[in-house]
């Protein structure tokens, strides 16, 4: 996620969008408007989760979505 428009996407994703071929480095438009490279491919949590993503992507307008009230983003934090 370190490079500007990155997207990671599960595995059942990467089979219907590019078959067995490799994904890595491909581009995904996102919402018809943003070219993501996939830079990686994430397993699907065997178990129920509340963080169910079908991408997880690096916006190239992040600095500008930094305001009170941008609902966009949520924070998690790992516990022992």
């Amino acid at each position: 996620m370190n490079k500007p428009n990155a997207i990671v996407v599960p595995k059942e994703v990467s089979q219907k969008l590019f078959g067995n071929n490799d994904p890595v480095g491909k581009i995904v438009k996102i919402f018809n408007v943003y070219q993501n490279e996939v830079t990686a491919v994430m397993q699907t949590p065997d178990k129920p989760s509340y963080f169910n993503a079908q991408f997880i992507w690096r916006s190239s307008y992040e600095k500008e979505s930094m305001f009170w009230e941008n609902y966009s983003y949520h924070t998690y934090v790992k516990t022992r």
